[in-house]
């Protein structure tokens, strides 16, 4: 099982089964002036994700797992 943060990855497109949950480094550092830090609870792969990862979607989409529902951890200052 994986402990701590983690992440959507995949190293291939072509198919869904390209796609894991991987390890993902503990980011410790305070936001910025106009950032919010949130902590993820639940990632929506959604139809965008499964075009990306078999390689169909045009342009590029992003990294998939973008939408999410989580919680404000801290602000950066000018957040409100």
């Amino acid at each position: 099982a994986l402990g701590g943060p983690i992440k959507l990855y995949f190293d291939a497109r072509g198919a869904v089964s390209n796609l894991r949950v991987v390890s993902q480094e503990e980011d410790d550092s305070e936001p910025v002036h106009g950032e919010v830090k949130l902590h993820v609870g639940a990632v929506g792969l959604n139809f965008r994700d499964v075009l990306n990862v078999l390689g169909a979607y045009p342009g590029d989409p992003g990294p998939p797992g973008g939408d999410c529902a989580a919680h404000v951890a801290a602000t950066g200052g000018g957040v409100g």
